[in-house]
């Protein structure tokens, strides 16, 4: 998985908005019902939760990711 974003010179001009339709359209005339978005989102970067928002998409779950070094 990697991570998508638009250049900061090009921010603010509905292109991700853009890019998402177009790829949801594409998605359901080809036969696709549901899609799932794997996005960051959370109040230190809360950019993607309002795009993904804007399209129709809700909050289903949180993962959260917990790091630590090997004990032994």
């Amino acid at each position: 998985m990697s991570a998508v974003g638009t250049h900061p010179d090009h921010r603010r001009l509905g292109l991700a908005r853009a890019v998402c339709t177009a790829v949801l359209h594409a998605f359901a005339d080809a036969g696709g019902h549901r899609a799932i978005v794997h996005s960051r989102g959370d109040a230190a970067c809360p950019v993607p939760k309002r795009l993904y928002e804007s399209t129709g998409f809700t909050a289903y779950t949180r993962t959260h990711a917990y790091v630590g070094r090997p004990t032994g």
